[in-house]
């Protein structure tokens, strides 16, 4: 039983863990910077950087990426942690795309 209740409560430590991270992203004053470490402290190479009048993710995985750009006109339109959430969202968008075009070379070559 206290197996049980051990791992009970250390799921539920994490899920705490989890809110309060996300709780501070939410908070944070968003730049650049900020985002960038935020990308880097996950592992990421990509970087965010300023177009006219949209953002963009370069290097690192985002280096052959055919979608990159997030159309918003000021970086205080999303919160840190929208920034970081559309960052995962155009990898994977951009990995299906991806598959998609692999799969039509191959169909196309038979």
């Amino acid at each position: 039983m206290s197996v049980r209740f051990s791992r009970h409560a250390l799921n539920l430590k994490r899920e705490v863990h989890a809110r309060i991270a996300l709780t501070e992203l939410a908070h944070m004053r968003v730049t650049l910077k900020a985002i960038n470490d935020e990308l880097a402290k996950r592992g990421h190479t990509a970087r965010l950087a300023k177009g006219y009048g949209y953002f963009y993710f370069q290097f690192g995985e985002a280096a052959d990426w055919l979608d990159r750009t997030v159309r918003v006109p000021k970086i205080s339109s999303l919160t840190l942690a929208e920034w970081i959430a559309e960052f995962h969202r155009l990898k994977k968008w951009n990995a299906e795309l991806f598959r998609s075009t692999k799969a039509a070379r191959k169909t196309k070559t038979r």
